[in-house]
């Protein structure tokens, strides 16, 4: 029996503020802070245009009242123009060609519901492991979290995902 090569593993944390507001979103809503910066997992390559895989994500909310959030995180491999917040997403043709994949997370499968906030796990484990390959000049991912249920967000609530890297 062969024994695998351990890579180098990585835990990439990153996190927002939402506006001071509890204005609802739609469907197909971009979750956004109010400067619009996205999500940004730096260094998950080793370095420039170089790869690896997400074996694993997780998203965390401060909000613990009312529907949780049903989500999706969009990843890049190339930081994109970012819709405003509270917005319908919409990506161009060329922003859709620098897609790594998409991340659904929902209240269906793997949540955990706590007095200090909400924790998902992605709604299907088909997607992984995603192969990525960063861009030429980036060793960095880049995400946009897209609403996929109407939901009423808490004032500046902090949303926090983590991706689980396995660096080649």
């Amino acid at each position: 029996m062969a024994i695998a090569t351990l890579r180098n593993n990585k835990v990439i944390e990153t996190s927002i503020i939402r506006a001071a507001n509890t204005t609802a979103y739609a469907a197909g809503d971009v979750v956004e802070n109010s400067t619009a910066s996205g999500f940004t997992f730096a260094t998950a390559a080793r370095g420039n245009a170089m790869g690896g895989q997400i074996n694993h994500a997780m998203l965390f909310s401060s909000h613990s009242n009312g529907t949780p959030l049903d989500g999706e995180l969009w990843v890049m491999d190339t930081l994109m123009a970012l819709d405003v917040d509270n917005l319908a997403f919409t990506p161009t043709d060329a922003e859709m060609r620098n897609m790594v994949g998409v991340i659904p997370f929902a209240t269906g499968n793997g949540f955990v519901g706590t007095a200090a906030g909400n924790v998902l796990i992605p709604a299907s484990r088909t997607f992984l492991p995603m192969r990525f390959v960063t861009a030429t000049a980036d060793d960095a991912l880049y995400g946009v979290l897209v609403a996929r249920n109407a939901y009423v967000p808490a004032s500046a609530e902090v949303i926090t995902l983590k991706l689980f890297i396995e660096q080649d």
